[in-house]
């Protein structure tokens, strides 16, 4: 049997309920494990230190065994999952400083980058089950396997979580403003040299990422691809293919707001996109979906995009990374700002036009 720590957040059935009001309950139902925090009206916070056989076993228990006490609660949260360095630190038993110097990349003799942010919030915020295994292989630290087990517990957890939301907002769609729109929006303005010259045309981006993707490409690979893709087709035309601007960051060149573009084109069936553990890491990976736009590129701009693929097929997400860091469209530009297509002529990898 091993000890897992985590916690589990529930909305009381009640905004304005006292969680204090549930605390002989919780006892009675199994959770004397459990340390109840009930600062917040309508919410009860309950950190488990819970023996099972497996993480996935603790925290199934403790949902159940809570659920029994709290009637008509909501679980909203399963932790530890989005953590900040600060959380990081104290989990993984080191210092903010230390991993502050990770993340920034001023620590050199690690050959595989920190992983990105998931929230680029202030402070940002990771995800547990990414920099877990990343801590374990690139430094001399050792992670308890229990860390490991219930970061990865939590984060499917809260996906199940997030998926109930998104299942209930659906009902309600025609309300919502498009992912898409909202995109749009954001970019609005931005200068043509770091657009490759084209106008956004949500069609062809749709059609161009679901040549890419293919059958499922890693998300991080894929951000290399369209790259590849729109810089080899501004030095050939003179214009981009996707009317995308890039973003210089730690993982290399990346479209800029990647992630709103791919829930977007998720949204309008162009692509799918799920969340999978893949070894030790997450990895979204994202595949042509049901309703890909047709007829809205040229032969010549699909064949640039085929040939990149092909390019790259045998390539690794982490050595297509490497790959990209050679070149100075990267190099050059500052981490987080926009990379000009003028480096288009500069290029030093990818296939022969």
């Amino acid at each position: 049997m091993k000890n897992f720590e985590f916690c589990l957040t529930f909305r009381l059935a009640s905004s304005d309920e006292d969680g204090a009001n549930y605390l002989e309950a919780l006892l009675e139902s199994g959770c004397d494990d459990a340390t109840a925090s009930i600062g917040r009206p309508g919410r009860i916070v309950l950190d488990f230190n819970r023996e099972a056989e497996t993480a996935g076993d603790a925290v199934e228990s403790a949902i159940v065994d809570s659920y029994r006490a709290l009637p008509g609660a909501i679980l909203l949260e399963v932790g530890p999952d989005l953590v900040n360095l600060t959380d990081l630190a104290e989990i993984l038993d080191t210092t903010r400083q230390n991993l502050r110097k990770y993340a920034s990349g001023e620590i050199k003799s690690v050959n595989v980058a920190f992983p990105s942010p998931t929230v680029s919030s202030e402070p940002p915020l990771w995800r547990l089950a990414e920099v877990a295994p990343w801590f374990e292989e690139n430094t001399k630290h050792s992670v308890p396997e229990e860390i490991v087990e219930i970061s990865k517990v939590a984060f499917h957890e809260n996906q199940s979580i997030q998926a109930r939301r998104v299942e209930k907002v659906s009902e309600n769609e025609s309300a919502l403003p498009s992912i898409l729109s909202v995109f749009a929006r954001q970019i609005r303005g931005t200068s043509k040299l770091m657009i490759g010259g084209r106008a956004l045309d949500f069609q062809r981006l749709g059609q161009a990422v679901a040549i890419l993707a293919d059958r499922g490409t890693p998300k991080t690979k894929l951000n290399k691809l369209m790259f590849y893709a729109d810089f080899l087709c501004f030095r050939k035309n003179g214009q981009s293919i996707t009317g995308l601007s890039y973003a210089a960051i730690n993982l290399g060149p990346v479209p800029h707001l990647y992630e709103m573009v791919y829930s977007g084109l998720s949204e309008i069936g162009a692509v799918t996109y799920e969340e999978q553990i893949i070894g030790p890491y997450i990895s979204g990976v994202i595949a042509k979906g049901p309703q890909v736009p047709s007829g809205t590129l040229s032969g010549e701009e699909v064949e640039i995009l085929e040939k990149v693929r092909t390019h790259f097929a045998a390539d690794s997400a982490t050595r297509i990374v490497e790959i990209s860091h050679e070149e100075d469209a990267w190099i050059e530009t500052p981490r987080g700002a926009l990379i000009t297509y003028q480096y288009a002529d500069r290029l030093k990898n990818g296939p022969v036009l």
